[in-house]
């Protein structure tokens, strides 16, 4: 019985019915109401023409359900076309693939690589000897060795304006540096460079830029920091340390992650001179 009804339920004939049923009764609610409700509906009903519908024969209710069964399966196939369709702008193609979204997609992209290869191919002058995409890019890029030490650069610390007048002088005074004395007693280097840990101490000066046989570890270096803190009674902080000792002027950047990298400029005598 159950299974009846609800089939009954679902013909369209029993639709009309209800549809006209419920016509009927506000029709009859409005008889039987107060005037200013029928003004109310007379209103509505004269924007909205009612027609009943005229009662489907079998073969009409048979094309409905066909008609409804396949609306049904077109919303089904557009919600998973919907699924599978890549957004706008994202691929170069709208129509949907069949197996993969991206088959089509790489296959544009091979055709757009071959046509501009056979362009850059193509000489510019008919006696022009043809020349390759890859041997052109090869001749304008120069050769960079990855291994070459790239500069030591350091900040120049500048002291505020009311004690701009304060210089270093440098005085006969002379400070251990284990390693590094015999750089500091040569008169011909000017600079020393520390690149950091296990790296060969650079020099500058009369004789150019070269790099030394000397190589500072981690606790050297630090040791060379503490000695110039405990000659100037300076203490060691992170980030850029500046420090005048003699004639000697320690720029170190101390870092607790990528650790100490340092130069050592030696004061000349005509810097003494100025400076007094």
């Amino acid at each position: 019985m159950d299974t009846k009804i609800k089939k009954l339920k679902e013909e369209p004939s029993f639709i009309e019915f209800k549809k006209a049923f419920l016509l009927e009764f506000t029709r009859q609610l409005i008889i039987h109401s107060t005037h200013a409700d029928i003004l109310k509906l007379e209103t509505i009903l004269e924007k909205e023409e009612v027609v009943t519908p005229k009662p489907l024969t079998q073969k009409e209710r048979i094309r409905d359900k066909i008609r409804r069964r396949e609306e049904i399966q077109e919303e089904r196939i557009e919600g998973t076309r919907s699924i599978l369709r890549p957004a706008i702008g994202m691929f170069d193609t709208h129509v949907i693939p069949e197996i993969s979204p991206f088959r089509d997609t790489f296959k544009k992209e091979k055709i757009k690589e071959k046509k501009q290869i056979e362009v850059t191919n193509k000489p510019l002058y008919r006696n022009e000897p043809r020349q390759e995409v890859s041997q052109i890019i090869v001749k304008n890029i120069p050769y960079q060795d990855p291994f070459r030490k790239i500069e030591l650069w350091m900040p120049d610390v500048n002291l505020p304006p009311h004690i701009q007048y304060l210089k270093p002088v440098p005085i006969n005074k002379s400070i251990d540096l284990g390693k590094l004395n015999p750089l500091i007693n040569d008169p011909m280097v000017k600079r020393i460079e520390c690149y950091g840990a296990n790296e060969n101490i650079g020099v500058k000066g009369g004789m150019g830029a070269k790099k030394t046989a000397i190589v500072l570890t981690k606790e050297e270096i630090e040791d060379i920091i503490n000695r110039f803190s405990k000659e100037t009674k300076i203490p060691v902080q992170e980030g850029i340390y500046k420090v005048v000792s003699g004639r000697l002027v320690l720029l170190a950047v101390i870092s607790s992650v990528a650790g100490i990298k340092f130069t050592i400029n030696k004061m000349s005598f005509e810097e003494m001179n100025q400076n007094v």
